[in-house]
């Protein structure tokens, strides 16, 4: 907005009023500067004027009065801005005398201010208005209309045309302050799976489990360090292992499927008297030879005949079938023996164990080098204790999210999260894979998952698809969504705002 200045002072101005001229003496000066002429955000059109009056800027008997006008070149639209007047010493008192007799002011509207000047003083005022905004103002110009009312109740009138236009806010849409909604987790069963798989040698034909065989120590060490941290950490009790064992296809089918079970409970035997743990918490099965697992090592190989070798596992043939047409490649077989079946000879295992639950002091403890250990309930309660704007708060869900990345109550905390950071897309990722796992009785976390969801879709300006949404969670009591949805209608108004703007500057 540019700045204009109009200055009067020691100087015979010449005012056209009534049916003749005046020349009026003004011993002071006033200037006014013209420093705010724009649209708010809130479409409020807002005019700001400083009128700086020193000494006596009238004669003692006149008043001068200033009136900003907005109006079209044609003349068919304008507003009136509230007026300034400036009374000389006589004026003042008349009016004083006028206003106690009558009890009103002269004009229907009281001024924006008053200033009765006087010798050796000067006033300052900070004049700012502000109407609706209206179309028609985009093309209006401001003019400023000074009445003199001279001594005799003479008046004249001066129209000063300053010809600046309305400048209007950068284009910039308005980014809806959406509220959110957290769920505090449900109890659960902190109980914990630790998976692996250990490649034995075995002395051909046999089952026995001999530690110092081959690599035996090293893929045992494995197994053992998995149940050995467990019991050392003291927090944790073993209920579960399950052990399962595979062959290769070299061999019998069903030698290897017999095979398969001896080895893999000789590896339950080996841990049970390794620990002395009860019978009870072992399972063992057995899948006989991988032919599965054959596959995916034939497909990620180099193998120089491996389509003809995945035809064949593929086709209709029995497992022993498929052998022999395995031995019919010769060379490729040799590869077979050498690099892949070693690794079809293995053991898997599944060793799961329940944790203790911590009291909150303990929980701040164990959160810092094992946070895998905490419930979610307990990481939750963390993760709360922390200001919602802080990195601690959003680091604590996004650490849940990764513990936890299939339950429904972790992604929608994590989408709030993400939504009180502005990454709607991401939000929405993860209330996509909550969609389908919320438990169809839980009111609770359904309106949740629309409020968090109708908040992305207001960020993302999909204003249509958010509102029912936004309803569905405010209808279930949501105060968040009441309030989101008072941010859509104003996201609709700043929208058709924009439009409008956007029409004028063209």
């Amino acid at each position: 907005m540019r700045k204009f200045y109009l200055l009067l002072v020691s100087l015979f101005v010449s005012l056209a009023g009534g049916s003749g001229t005046l020349r009026a003496q003004f011993r002071g000066d006033i200037r006014m500067t013209c420093k705010r002429l724009d649209v708010d955000r809130d479409d409020s059109l807002r005019l700001e004027f400083e009128f700086l009056i020193r000494n006596r800027a009238v004669n003692t008997c006149q008043s001068w009065t200033f009136v900003p006008e907005l109006s079209t070149a044609d003349g068919k639209h304008f507003r009136y801005f509230p007026r300034v007047v400036i009374n000389g010493r006589n004026r003042r008192r008349m009016t004083d005398r006028r206003n106690r007799l009558t009890r009103r002011f002269w004009s229907e509207e009281q001024p924006y201010q008053t200033v009765n000047v006087a010798d050796e003083e000067q006033t300052l005022v900070d004049y700012a208005a502000a109407v609706p905004y209206e179309e028609w103002m985009g093309g209006a110009s401001l003019k400023l209309q000074e009445v003199l009312a001279s001594c005799g109740g003479k008046r004249q009138l001066l129209t000063v045309a300053l010809g600046d236009r309305i400048a209007f806010p950068a284009l910039e849409p308005y980014v809806p302050q959406v509220s959110v909604v957290y769920c505090e987790p449900g109890p659960e069963s902190k109980q914990r799976l630790v998976k692996g798989e250990a490649f034995l040698d075995f002395q051909v034909g046999r089952s026995a489990i001999l530690p110092d065989f081959r690599h035996n120590g090293e893929e045992l060490g494995k197994i053992r360090a998995v149940i050995d941290r467990i019991r050392r950490d003291g927090d944790g009790e073993i209920t579960d292992i399950f052990i399962e064992g595979y062959a290769s296809p070299d061999g019998n089918a069903e030698r290897n499927a017999g095979l398969s079970l001896a080895r893999a409970k000789a590896l339950k035997d080996y841990l049970q008297r390794a620990y002395a743990l009860p019978e009870g918490i072992f399972r063992v099965s057995s899948v006989g030879e991988d032919w599965s697992g054959l596959r995916q090592l034939v497909e990620e190989s180099d193998l120089p005949d491996r389509e003809r070798v995945l035809r064949i596992i593929d086709g209709p043939l029995t497992p022993d079938g498929k052998e022999q047409a395995l031995r019919a490649t010769g060379r490729t077989w040799q590869r077979l023996l050498t690099d892949i079946f070693p690794q079809l000879r293995h053991v898997d295992y599944q060793v799961r164990y329940d944790l203790r639950d911590y009291t909150f002091e303990e929980s701040l403890s164990v959160a810092e080098h094992a946070p895998e250990k905490l419930s979610q309930m307990e990481l939750y309660r963390i993760a709360v204790s922390y200001a919602s704007d802080s990195a601690r708060y959003h680091g604590f869900f996004d650490r849940i999210l990764e513990l936890y990345p299939d339950d429904p109550a972790a992604n929608i905390n994590a989408a709030a999260s993400l939504l009180q950071r502005g990454d709607a897309a991401a939000a929405e990722r993860c209330l996509d894979h909550a969609a389908g796992a919320i438990a169809a009785p839980d009111a609770a976390m359904a309106s949740a998952f629309a409020n968090n969801r109708g908040a992305a879709l207001l960020l993302e300006n999909r204003l249509d698809e958010s509102e029912p949404l936004l309803r569905r969670a405010a209808d279930a009591g949501r105060a968040e969504a009441r309030r989101n949805l008072e941010e859509l209608e104003r996201k609709r108004g700043d929208n058709a705002r924009l439009e409008r703007y956007r029409n004028i500057s063209q």
